[in-house]
C-alpha cells in the first residue's frame, strides 16, 4: 500500500513539472516543485515509523539469557537478552519490548513466533529450517561456545572428543538432558555421558563430588552458574571451543521491513559505541 501511494504521488508531482495536471503549479518554479516532490515522499517514507510501536516477545528458561530474579521483592526476569533489549529501547524510544517478563517454552517461542503471535525473539541460532520461517537480523549479539568445566585441582588437558573418549570411565561429561550440548555430545558416539541433571549448578555439585570428570555446556552457562554458586577457586573451564555459533535476533515474518530496519540500526549503534560489548562482559567473566 505505501509503495503504492509514493508510486501514484510521485506520477502526479511529475506530470506537475512538465505542466500537463495541477495547472496552479505552473507558476512555481521547478526546483521548488522538486523539493516538493522529496519532501513528499520523504514523509510516506518514514510515516510508518515515525511513531511508536510494540514488538511481543517472550523469555526462554536459559541462563544468562533470561535470568529470575526479585526486583523489590517481587518476581521478574533479567538477563542478558534482557539488557540488550532495554539498550534498544534507550537507543530508540519509538520502541518497546513486551512480553519479555513471561516465561515460555522453546518450542511454544519457536510456535507462536512462525505464526506470527510473537513479533520477535532475542537469542536464537540459525539453521536452515529457522531461515526459511523467520526473518533475521545478520548482525550476531553474541557468540556461543560449548566447553568443558573441571575440578580447579584436574590438571586433565584436552582439546578434542577422542581424547575425552581415549579416557573411559574417567572421562564422563555431566550435561543437562534434553538441550543442545545433550543433542550434541549424542552426536558424537562413543563418549560416556550422564545427563540425568535438570541444570547446570546441578552438574557442577556433581563435578565437585567426583561423580563426573568434565561438565559441557555452552560458556555463557558455565560463567554465570559458576558466578552464582561461587565456585570460581573451585572450577575452572578448559579453553578449548568444541563447538561455536552465533545467536541473532529473529523477527516473525509478519513483522514489516522497517520495523526490523529500525531494530537493526539501534543495534549497529550499541555494537560502534561498545556498549554492546559491556553488555556481553557483565556475563562472560568469571569473578
Amino acid at each position: 500500500m505505501l509503495l503504492t501511494n509514493i508510486s501514484k504521488i510521485t506520477h502526479l508531482l511529475i506530470d506537475a513539472v512538465t505542466g500537463l495536471q495541477f495547472f496552479p503549479f505552473k507558476q512555481l518554479k521547478l526546483a521548488h516543485l522538486l523539493c516538493l516532490l522529496f519532501s513528499t515522499l520523504s514523509l510516506l517514507f518514514y510515516s510508518g515509523t515515525s511513531a511508536g510501536f510494540e514488538l511481543l516477545t517472550a523469555a526462554q528458561q536459559s541462563t544468562p539469557k533470561y535470568i529470575s530474579m526479585l526486583q523489590n521483592g517481587n518476581p521478574a526476569i533479567a538477563g542478558l537478552c534482557i539488557d540488550i533489549m532495554l539498550a534498544i529501547e534507550k537507543t530508540e524510544p519509538r520502541v518497546k519490548f513486551r512480553g519479555d517478563q513471561q516465561y515460555l517454552p522453546f518450542s511454544r517461542i519457536h510456535s507462536m513466533l512462525d505464526k506470527g503471535s510473537l513479533d520477535v525473539f532475542f537469542g536464537l541460532a540459525k539453521n536452515s529450517q529457522r531461515l526459511k520461517m523467520f526473518t533475521y537480523i545478520d548482525m550476531p549479539l553474541y557468540s556461543v561456545h560449548h566447553v568443558v568445566a573441571v575440578r580447579a585441582d584436574d590438571d586433565v588437558d584436552v582439546t578434542t572428543f577422542a581424547q575425552i573418549k581415549a579416557l573411559g570411565q574417567q572421562g564422563m561429561l555431566l550435561t543437562v538432558n534434553n538441550t543442545a550440548t545433550h543433542r550434541y555430545l549424542n552426536m558424537q558416539g562413543g563418549l560416556i555421558v550422564d545427563a540425568s541433571s535438570q541444570n547446570v549448578p546441578e552438574n557442577l555439585r556433581k563435578l565437585l563430588a567426583k561423580r563426573g570428570r568434565f561438565v559441557y555446556n555452552h560458556h555463557l552457562g558455565l560463567i554465570d552458574s559458576i558466578n552464582r554458586e561461587n565456585y570460581s577457586k573451585k572450577i575452572k573451564i578448559l579453553p578449548t571451543n568444541f563447538r561455536s555459533y552465533q545467536h541473532y535476533v529473529a523477527f516473525s515474518k509478519s513483522v514489516s521491513a522497517d520495523k526490523i530496519a529500525i531494530i537493526r540500526r539501534a543495534l549497529q549503534k550499541l555494537q560502534q559505541t561498545g556498549e554492546l560489548a559491556e553488555i556481553l562482559k557483565k556475563y562472560t567473566v568469571i569473578h
